[in-house]
């Protein structure tokens, strides 16, 4: 009966998943305006996720991606013109904005602004499990402002952990029946 119940206790706490959040995930930034990906310029970056920043859109801003925090600075003064619809897919709408696209990190659950870094109404924030979407049209920075997101992921499963949850399940199940 002990060896049966510790297996299961052992499958159980090591189906959980380590925590990483975005870090060594790699993110392409995507900028969007006037219809579309911005025709101009680099509008796409890829980068892996390590704490370091990324200047993107002629140099206008750069992007640090850390575990749990998305900061944007401002690098010159720049005013986001208005924009027709430019990307819309998966509960992501931007006019005239950035969309960062995770890929190998765990799942986003919610973003929220860090009211500290900026309070402007009209910059709108949209996201799903693995993307997440500014868009600021209509929306003018100065130099040296930044924007922080802050995030808050869960780790997604990896297939060798369900298998060990489901065995310790099965464990429990088969002890129970022979009791």
């Amino acid at each position: 009966m002990k060896l049966t119940t510790m297996i299961a206790t052992a499958a159980f706490v090591f189906s959980s998943g380590a925590y990483a959040g975005l870090n060594a995930s790699t993110v392409t930034s995507t900028y969007y305006a006037n219809g579309g990906a911005y025709l101009f310029g680099n509008p796409t970056t890829t980068f892996n996720v390590s704490g370091t920043s990324e200047k993107l859109v002629f140099d206008s801003f750069d992007i640090t991606v850390t575990d749990n925090k998305i900061t944007y600075n401002f690098l010159k003064d720049t005013y986001f013109d208005y924009s027709a619809e430019s990307y819309s897919n998966n509960g992501i709408s931007i006019n005239n904005g950035n969309l960062l696209s995770f890929a190998g990190a765990d799942a986003i659950t919610s973003v929220t602004y860090d009211s500290k870094s900026f309070t402007d109404i009209g910059l709108g924030l949209t996201f799903n499990a693995n993307q997440v979407g500014l868009n600021w049209e209509n929306v003018s920075f100065k130099a040296g402002s930044t924007v922080v997101l802050n995030l808050v992921t869960v780790p997604v499963p990896e297939p060798e952990n369900f298998a060990l949850l489901l065995a310790g399940l099965g464990l429990i199940a088969l002890r129970r029946r022979q009791s």
